[in-house]
């Protein structure tokens, strides 16, 4: 679910989900808010939490640039888990959506590790 705010104010997101591990056969909860804060009419703030319900949260921090307004967004984000014992658990998130008319958006994203 997604909620706006205002015009030119923050869009706010929340999402909640789960899915079934076939690895050891247990039901898990998956979460996440995220807020996307206008800055200029082409870009904006993102900052988003999220995670599962048996492990700490992961959160990024980022910017999305609209090269075609409405239609196409490239994105860059940085991340990092909470309390990972072992791993620094940093990441950069590059990111594009494209959307064919304004009602649907598809997003494809490509996960860089261990910055």
């Amino acid at each position: 679910m997604s909620y706006s705010i205002g015009v030119d104010l923050p869009l706010v997101h929340f999402n909640l989900g789960g899915f079934r591990s076939n690895d050891d056969n247990r039901n898990n909860l998956t979460w996440s808010v995220a807020v996307e804060a206008p800055l200029h009419p082409r870009l904006a703030l993102n900052v988003e939490a999220y995670g599962d319900h048996r492990s700490a949260p992961s959160y990024q921090l980022g910017a999305a640039i609209s090269i075609v307004p409405n239609r196409v967004q490239l994105s860059l984000l940085t991340g990092g888990r909470r309390h990972n014992r072992g791993d620094n658990g940093r990441w950069a998130t590059l990111g594009s959506a494209s959307a064919p008319n304004e009602r649907r958006l598809y997003s494809h994203l490509a996960r860089f590790n261990r910055l």
